[in-house]
């Protein structure tokens, strides 16, 4: 009983240092016990902001969702997911500078140099608006010439190619447009400033459901649906670009005499490693909607997204709950103060694993009633086995993900490439070979197989020879 109690009285003892932490006076840096504090204060409100907004917007998503697939019907809901696929690819020519961008902000701010920061700042948003103008012209200027219906569904397209083909141009459009507008919100996210973006993104998102419905009663395209959800994302971009440049830090501003190859330079050395997993990444996670649709058809499609989706939103709990962690994680690296890295990184794969288990338990036992209280229609029902398979999968790749995450935040990114790379030949033979038989079922073990058997051990053996060694400065590999 007294062991009991005194340990009730840790919780209370801990959970009396977390609510002192969640105050916006920032904390005195000057001493590793400040910079410690203001680490996690700054963790705790991304964390806190990131978990509400998460939550409105999952709410917005999951009504959402039986409108637009009651309003578009299976075909074109189908294809609505698949351009979500398209996208996913076509972020390849953004090159990842987004990453190396948060990974030099991080450091310049590790090592106050804020001419670093700016010049990193100014560099990556040059860099981005020149691939975008140059993507647009390309795009638009060879648009008479690609036959986008062929390359996404085949020989045989369920929906006319003129749908098909603006629908494309659209989502390419606006992918184009949003390249540089993703620059300001990264780098506050790199600067533990993320807290004042999760409340943007919560803003914009409620307004979406309205905008939806206004879409729905005008019985407005899928083109121009495209166009009101891509819209909201851009304008959020450009409220936190002003934020950042007039309130957040007005020293940080855009200057082309700020732009230097030595900070592209260092942009390309994370991002080029980062571009070369996320081609991995999208051979695992992304292929399964492509061969879906060319070995299906888009009602499997859109059955395969609305499993997917409930995978993201759990995803994207974890990923807001704790992601707040990986610019700390550098800039603690660059301060030397490795004894709290450890300390935080425990905590954060913690806090991961808690919440995909517990998602994973819910799906098991309650998938289908959530589907179909969701959706508003009992035709949509998925067995026992692929509720499982989903569950045991999204636990590894949590698991594995929290590793390489850390990996990524501290520039150790060109051993993942190679894995990724297995991974991705792995998955894309799995799902040629059990996709035309069994369908999701298949998809999902090609999706999770490597994660589950092989990453699940091996890329923390990694991270742990890392850590037991000599301490140095963050390796550029």
């Amino acid at each position: 009983m007294a062991s009991y109690l005194e340990r009730v009285r840790g919780w209370g003892r801990s959970a009396q240092r977390v609510r002192g932490h969640i105050r916006l006076h920032p904390f005195d840096v000057s001493s590793p016990e400040g910079r410690s504090s203001e680490r996690y204060r700054r963790i705790l409100l991304t964390t806190l902001t990131g978990l509400t907004t998460r939550a409105v917007v999952s709410v917005v998503g999951l009504v959402s969702v039986p409108l637009t697939l009651s309003y578009l019907g299976s075909v074109e809901y189908g294809f609505w997911s698949l351009l979500s696929t398209a996208v996913s690819w076509f972020s390849l020519i953004g090159l990842n500078i987004g990453q190396g961008l948060s990974n030099a902000i991080a450091e310049a701010n590790g090592k106050a140099d804020k001419e670093a920061a700016r010049s990193a700042f100014s560099t990556a948003t040059v860099a981005l608006s020149l691939i975008a103008v140059i993507g647009l012209v390309v795009l638009f200027g060879s648009s008479p010439w690609v036959d986008w219906s062929r390359i996404l569904l085949g020989h045989s397209p369920e929906l006319p190619p003129k749908l098909i083909q603006a629908s494309v141009l659209t989502t390419l459009t606006l992918f184009l447009l949003s390249l540089p507008a993703t620059v300001p919100s990264t780098v506050l996210g790199a600067l533990q400033q993320q807290y004042w973006m999760n409340v943007v993104t919560l803003v914009l998102s409620v307004a979406n459901l309205p905008l939806l419905l206004i879409a729905i009663h005008y019985r407005v395209s899928i083109p121009v649906l495209l166009v009101i959800f891509g819209g909201t994302n851009i304008l959020s971009a450009v409220v936190s670009y002003f934020h950042l440049t007039r309130r957040a830090e007005p020293w940080l501003r855009l200057s082309m005499r700020s732009c230097t190859w030595a900070s592209f330079r260092r942009l390309v050395q994370t991002s080029l490693p980062v571009t070369l997993f996320q081609i991995a990444a999208l051979l695992v996670n992304e292929s399964q909607q492509l061969i879906l649709a060319r070995k299906a058809n888009l009602s499997t499609v859109a059955n395969y997204a609305i499993l997917m989706r409930i995978a993201l939103v759990v995803s994207t709990f974890i990923s807001l709950g704790t992601t707040a962690f990986l610019p700390a994680f550098r800039e603690a690296q660059e301060r030397g103060d490795r004894a709290w890295l450890k300390r935080a990184f425990r905590r954060m794969v913690g806090a991961r694993i808690a919440i995909a288990g517990t998602a994973g338990c819910a799906m098991v036992l309650l998938g289908n009633h959530l589907v179909r209280v969701w959706l508003h229609r009992s035709d949509i029902r998925f067995e026992v086995t692929i509720w499982v398979l989903l569950a045991v999968g999204l636990c590894a790749a949590t698991w594995v993900n929290a590793f390489t995450d850390y990996m990524s935040a501290l520039d150790d990114i060109w051993r993942q490439v190679l894995l990724g790379f297995i991974s991705g030949v792995v998955s894309i033979s799995l799902s040629l070979w059990l996709t035309p038989q069994h369908g999701i079922l298949g998809a999902l073990v090609a999706t999770y197989f490597v994660a589950i058997v092989f990453w699940s051990w091996i890329i923390p053996l990694m991270v742990k020879n890392r850590q037991t060694a000599p301490a140095t400065s963050v390796e550029h590999v």
